[in-house]
């Protein structure tokens, strides 16, 4: 059955509206995609595409996107939220102040950050562990965890010391930086640094 977009605002629950993209949901939350992307536009702008959408709907327009994205479309995607990003793009333009301050492939955006890398390491113990990573920023998590942002080349040389003076070493753990984190190192205010 097929329904216009009139005939769909007249019925308020199967409509969500947002800023520049409309998506028309069914009640199962399964978006219709507008008219606009029947058309195939050359380019595609997304204003927020997954805000107020419940998991299913975000996991249904992430689909979409990336559907279209693999059809050919160009999708240029406003969003504060820099987990979905990470999710859907390979490119990031970062705004500040009204000026592009960034623009560039996502995994060069957080290459450029310093400290980029972090590693969780589970411990036996976390008595007196400061004295050993005094020379790195580090934070101390629960269940015997600490975060030490060092670099690859270092870490083998901390994990040594460590081993040294009696503590064990259940797991090592690469963290890589996320987009929201580098956004803030890199764009943010600088109190960090």
């Amino acid at each position: 059955m097929n329904y216009s977009i009139r005939e769909l605002r007249q019925n308020e629950s199967k409509v969500l509206n947002t800023f520049l993209y409309e998506a028309i949901f069914i009640p199962e939350g399964v978006p219709i995609p507008p008219k606009e992307i029947i058309n195939q536009p050359e380019l595609l702008i997304l204003d927020e595409p997954t805000n107020g959408l419940d998991i299913e709907g975000i996991i249904e327009m992430r689909n979409l996107i990336k559907k279209l994205s693999q059809q050919g479309m160009a999708i240029l995607i406003s969003s504060h939220n820099l987990t979905e990003i990470d999710n859907l793009c390979n490119r990031i333009i970062a705004i500040k102040d009204g000026k592009i301050v960034t623009n560039d492939t996502i995994e060069n955006f957080k290459k450029d950050v310093k400290n980029n890398v972090s590693y969780e390491l589970k411990l036996n113990s976390l008595d007196k562990i400061e004295k050993f990573i005094f020379d790195y920023k580090f934070e101390l998590l629960k269940d015997n965890i600490i975060k030490v942002y060092i670099s690859k080349e270092n870490i083998s040389n901390l994990i040594k010391k460590l081993i040294e003076n009696g503590y064990q070493i259940y797991s090592v753990q690469e963290v890589k930086i996320s987009s929201e984190e580098a956004f803030l190192k890199k764009v943010g205010d600088k109190k960090d640094d």
